[in-house]
């Protein structure tokens, strides 16, 4: 993270997050279930943008 200080920067961000000015939901493309090949594959074919993990699906 550079010269950032981690603790305050996932304070301020999660912060921002929770006041609706950091848009982080509208960054996810796709929820994949635990089975993480299903992200990999959906990365490769340039399809999605970014994709969230569900590792207790």
């Amino acid at each position: 993270m550079g010269s950032g200080h981690a603790h305050q920067d996932i304070v301020e961000l999660a912060r921002l997050y929770q006041h609706g000015r950091l848009l982080l939901d509208e960054m996810v493309t796709s929820v994949v279930p635990s089975e993480i090949n299903e992200g990999f594959e959906a990365m490769k074919s340039g399809d999605v943008t970014r994709i969230v993990v569900d590792v207790q699906s």
